[in-house]
């Protein structure tokens, strides 16, 4: 569906207010960093799954990334009908289904990086003259 649009070969432009886009893209950095942030710590043990529901719920995650999501999807219909919005509304993989085409493929692509750091890094602590054997914690 998605696709056939395209193949229309003409471009749409979905409108929202700077506003209201400023505020949709405030709300998903916060979200996306403090995820991240948060990520890391439990990674670290520094933070568990407590941590990551106070945020939930201290910080209103669900309402406020709803709100954007509704904001978004209205400017979407505007352009091509409520129909064709809710089509491809209903299309999306929703936890506990599971993940996307999509999804799958970004994993791959981000444990690709990550194989790529890590040898980077390892590459870079070995010029440096550290070596596995006297230095183990460092090539973890």
């Amino acid at each position: 569906m998605l696709r056939a649009m395209e193949a229309e070969g003409e471009t749409r432009v979905v409108s929202i207010p700077l506003e209201r886009a400023i505020e949709i893209g405030r709300i998903l950095e916060n979200v996306a960093g403090s995820l991240h942030r948060i990520s890391s710590r439990m990674i670290s043990g520094d933070a568990d799954a407590h941590t990551l529901d106070k945020f939930m719920r201290d910080w209103l995650v669900e309402p406020r990334l709803l709100q954007a999501r509704g904001e978004i999807w209205d400017a979407i219909e505007q352009v091509i009908g409520e129909e064709l919005t809710d089509e491809i509304a209903e299309s999306v993989a929703h936890f506990p289904d599971p993940p996307s085409e999509d999804i799958r493929i970004l994993a791959e692509q981000l444990e690709k990086e990550l194989e790529e750091d890590r040898k980077e890094s390892e590459e870079w602590l070995k010029a440096q003259g550290f070596t596995r054997e006297s230095n183990p914690h460092l090539f973890e």
